[in-house]
């Protein structure tokens, strides 16, 4: 959306050595589920997070249908918890049967002690998204453009905040990021939503 209505040109996002560390949209299960394959999923209910989410609702949808040809309604059934923490906990306790949530969100919990590792089986896991990315306006001039990219891919976060906050993802650089490449999931499975890249300005006619 930023950059399709926004001119956004995204530079970089957190990672390390072995690239961008971002998040997976992961299809989960209790650890004792007999659910054991993604077509198991058939006359299941899929546990949603609420619409609009990408990991949470878009892209289970779309990845489901698309690569697997699983179809809501036909094949499986879908509810909403209306966020990550609900959808987990859901699992973990066995209220839900499968759940689609963000990896980022599922580590974090497992890491704050609100569910246990060998409580959830992770079934399916998609290709990686960008998160945290950061970038510039198209339209700056190039040297100043050349500039900025520059300063945020020598960026030493060696004893800064940013080393902190992103140590427990373990993210120590920023690393380069191309739209052609890192949104090519997000574009299809926009794509296969209809979602209108368009913002809603106010007090527009």
């Amino acid at each position: 959306l930023a950059v399709n209505d926004c001119g956004f040109v995204p530079i970089c996002t957190t990672g390390n050595d072995d690239g961008i560390i971002g998040y997976t949209m992961q299809l989960i299960v209790p650890a004792d589920s007999p659910v054991k394959s993604v077509d198991d999923i058939r006359g299941q209910t899929v546990t949603l997070t609420q619409p609009g989410s990408n990991s949470g609702f878009k892209a289970p949808l779309v990845l489901l249908m698309q690569d697997f040809g699983l179809q809501v309604e036909r094949d499986y059934y879908i509810r909403f918890s209306r966020g990550h923490d609900a959808s987990i906990g859901g699992i973990a306790d066995g209220t839900f049967e499968v759940a689609a949530v963000a990896s980022d969100l599922l580590q974090r919990a497992v890491d704050r002690g609100v569910v246990g590792e060998d409580d959830i089986r992770v079934l399916y896991e998609s290709e990686r998204f960008c998160t945290a990315t950061l970038g510039m306006l198209h339209s700056l001039a190039p040297a100043l453009a050349d500039s900025v990219r520059e300063a945020f891919l020598a960026f030493d976060w060696s004893g800064t905040g940013l080393a902190d906050e992103f140590a427990s993802l373990g993210a120590d650089r920023f690393v380069p990021v191309s739209y052609k490449d890192q949104w090519a999931l997000i574009r299809r499975i926009d794509d296969a939503v209809g979602f209108k890249h368009e913002i809603e300005m106010a007090g527009a006619e």
